[in-house]
């Protein structure tokens, strides 16, 4: 219909450098992260079901081999199937 229209541009800058200035030739370059839908389905999925799964040397051959992710939990400190 002829109606003018004015995209919007997103303008970034850095503040307060701890190290200085950064150099006259540095690019930014913003990213955004994917939605993460579907964690609440996988905390779901009970710890033994996890580890039963393990195959850390692809015994099965089926080209598919991992191992489960063991970290500290930073409440309680103890040792727990990390996730994400």
């Amino acid at each position: 219909d002829g109606t003018v229209v004015s995209l919007r541009k997103p303008s970034y800058s850095v503040d307060d450098l701890a190290n200085g200035p950064l150099d006259p030739h540095t690019t930014l370059s913003p990213r955004l992260t994917p939605p993460m839908i579907g964690l609440g389905l996988v905390e779901q999925i009970a710890p033994a079901d996890i580890l039963a799964h393990a195959d850390p040397h692809d015994r099965n051959s089926d080209g598919i081999s991992g191992r489960p992710n063991i970290v500290r939990d930073g409440k309680s400190g103890e040792l727990t199937l990390g996730r994400f």
